[in-house]
Parts: C-alpha cells; structure tokens; sequence
C-alpha cells in the first residue's frame, strides 16, 4: 500500500505541486518528513494487525 502511495505521488503529486514550485523529484522523496509520514503510517498498520488480527480484540458496535 506504502508502495502504492509513492507511485501516485511521483505520477500526481510531484509534476503538479512540487515541479511548479521549483522542486524536483530527489527534493520531494529526500525528504525526511515524507519518510517521517511513511513510517508513521507503517507503524499504525502494525498496530492495528497487532490489536485487531493477532489478538482478536473486536470493539463492540452500537
């Protein structure tokens, strides 16, 4: 999914933001709050399996 996220935004986000403004690719993916953002977001999908899948807590709905 994180793989996903850095096609797009090397296909979107960069030749439409970050070019414009004088930016490059190297500047945008060199970035340490895009990796910052990554990590975080790899971190979170490690907890959720870790609480949700390995331990099997459900969360009552209402």
């Amino acid at each position: 999914m994180f793989s996903g996220a850095i096609n797009l935004d090397s296909i979107i986000t960069v030749p439409v933001f970050i070019i414009p403004n004088g930016g490059t690719h190297l500047s945008f993916f060199g970035d340490p709050g895009f990796w910052l953002i990554g990590f975080e977001y790899i971190a979170m999908v490690g907890v959720y399996r870790q609480f949700k899948v390995v331990r099997g807590i459900h969360v009552r709905q209402k």
